[in-house]
């Protein structure tokens, strides 16, 4: 028999803010089925396009999974809503490693229900 540790355990996922968003959006906070589309601005592109755990991590950023001092640093959107516009930016005292900010939509993975909505949404992102 295989056991699953669960992510809980790390403490990113102790975020307070994290469980917020996820109350408000209705979705369990372990497995959200969240679809994230928008504009993610780096502080350092540089520092991005070579760090490959740097480019994994922007979900925990627009999703507030942080530590809280860099919490305490983010401006976001009022509250959070599926289907959108949605905008944070990050104080530049947080650091390089953090973003500038970002423009972005989530929704529902479970609303996409084929090809044509994937083309609306690709759509959208490129007329940005």
């Amino acid at each position: 028999m295989t056991s699953f540790k669960c992510p809980v355990s790390n403490a990113a996922f102790k975020s307070r803010d994290y469980y917020a968003v996820c109350n408000e959006l209705g979705v369990d906070p372990y497995f959200p089925l969240l679809f994230i589309t928008g504009v993610y601005q780096p502080r350092d592109e540089d520092y991005l396009r070579r760090n490959l755990y740097a480019r994994r991590a922007w979900p925990h950023h627009i999703l507030k999974l942080l530590p809280d001092q860099i919490l305490q640093k983010m401006n976001c959107s009022p509250s959070y809503r599926f289907n959108e516009e949605l905008v944070f930016e990050t104080d530049p005292s947080a650091g390089d490693y953090w973003c500038n900010g970002a423009e972005f939509k989530i929704r529902r993975l479970t609303d996409i229900k084929n090809q044509e909505m994937l083309i609306e949404i690709a759509e959208e992102l490129l007329a940005r």
